[in-house]
């Protein structure tokens, strides 16, 4: 039995204008491809959750933003046939600068687009999405 390891995965709940930014996954994990979510990635050895969202929200999409607070509720679960288990924290952010352009069209995203908040329901996410998306909107 191989060792099951332990992976922090941050993700940013950015709502302007009554729009939700969304990017669709092109991994070759099979249960994310083609689904949408929000901007996310893995925190590095001696990062600080805060910092790892707003470097990924710069690498991935050219934005500067601003931690305004975390989701109380974090997502746990098994991940990956059970390879590792992942923790899932959610921040909301503000964009302070930048352009919004896909700087990873390359690699695991496909497409950046902002979501009108009331239509949600309608696309594929990946799993664990929207609890921390639902956590906000019924405050």
């Amino acid at each position: 039995m191989s060792e099951i390891k332990q992976k922090i995965l941050v993700t940013a709940i950015i709502i302007q204008n009554g729009k939700i930014l969304m990017q669709r996954r092109t991994d070759d994990i099979k249960s994310h491809k083609d689904k949408w979510t929000t901007p996310s990635g893995i925190v590095e050895i001696n990062e600080h959750p805060e910092n790892a969202i707003i470097r990924e929200v710069k690498e991935e999409l050219n934005l500067d933003i601003v931690v305004i607070n975390v989701i109380p509720a974090i997502n746990s679960f098994p991940n990956h046939k059970n390879k590792y288990h992942l923790i899932y924290l959610a921040y909301v952010c503000e964009i302070i600068g930048g352009d919004l352009r896909n700087q990873d069209e390359e690699g695991d995203i496909s497409d950046v687009k902002w979501f009108e908040i009331d239509k949600l329901s309608k696309i594929d996410t990946i799993r664990g999405t929207m609890p921390p998306i639902e956590a906000i909107l019924n405050k």
